[in-house]
């Protein structure tokens, strides 16, 4: 949680905890396999609001650590990262937060990857894309 929370890198962790830069990677990536169990998918979170019949839509770009990864530099923010697609109710209440894609990623590309439009349509909801 300490990674996640302070974005700390592995090697930090290793040395608070007093434990190897791998134990640290396999504990991170443990945690956050746990956590995605509890995370709905992008259906039930479609569903889970009853606002005006829309929902917002914003594609944003996370920072990354992984220097000149193939397809992590975007050109929107000029640094590496990764593409995340973010859902919002009218009031901005969040009701779903994509998995990572390659920072190159274009939004439409990985609204349409992860089937966002097609969810939408399937549940009459207009989507409002944030355009920036």
């Amino acid at each position: 949680m300490v990674y996640l929370r302070k974005h700390d890198t592995l090697e930090q962790l290793a040395a608070g905890f007093a434990i190897g830069t791998a134990t640290a990677w396999r504990y991170v990536n443990h945690t956050i396999g746990q956590l995605t169990r509890f995370a709905a998918s992008l259906t039930e979170a479609l569903t889970s609001h009853h606002a005006e019949g829309y929902v917002l839509l914003d594609g944003t770009i996370a920072e990354t650590d992984r220097v000149a990864a193939e397809g992590h530099f975007s050109g929107k923010v000029r640094r590496e990262g990764v593409n995340l697609q973010v859902i919002t109710a009218d009031e901005g209440k969040l009701l779903w937060l994509s998995p990572a894609l390659p920072g190159g990623t274009h939004d439409v590309k990985a609204a349409r990857e992860h089937d966002i439009i097609k969810a939408c349509e399937q549940l009459d909801l207009e989507v409002l894309v944030v355009l920036r």
